[in-house]
């Protein structure tokens, strides 16, 4: 009975220890593949401040009314969904933008692949939200 304690005792501490440990490779490894994955849109938007490029910043776009960054002259698709950018919306958009609001000014052409989407998501939400 001692010995099933103690062993068990020591994989309790292990996954503890594992789940707090800090940023290792694995973690360096996930920013630099969601980097890769979001560069196309870096291209066209900017993340950081409240600037226009080809397309509309990105700053705080979760939680902002649809097509409502100032000085960017939106498509009538976009302006017609109407609603709240959330995770998974701008989700659904990035992996389609043409079936998501056909006639978007978006050039991308999406990532066609739903957990590439959710995770490109996932990033710029992050990058993006202010604090």
């Amino acid at each position: 009975m001692k010995v099933g304690l103690s062993i068990l005792a020591g994989a309790m501490s292990a996954a503890l220890v594992s789940a707090a440990a800090p940023a290792g490779a694995e973690d360096r490894q996930t920013r630099r593949e969601n980097r890769a994955l979001i560069k196309p849109c870096k291209a066209c938007h900017d993340f950081r401040r409240e600037k226009r490029k080809f397309g509309p910043h990105l700053v705080g776009i979760v939680g902002r009314p649809v097509a409502s960054a100032p000085g960017y002259k939106y498509s009538g698709a976009l302006t017609a969904l109407g609603g709240e950018w959330t995770e998974e919306r701008l989700a659904a958009f990035l992996n389609d933008p043409q079936a998501y609001a056909t006639g978007t000014n978006m050039k991308f052409p999406g990532f066609k692949d739903e957990a590439k989407a959710e995770r490109a998501a996932a990033y710029i939400t992050q990058l993006t939200t202010r604090k």
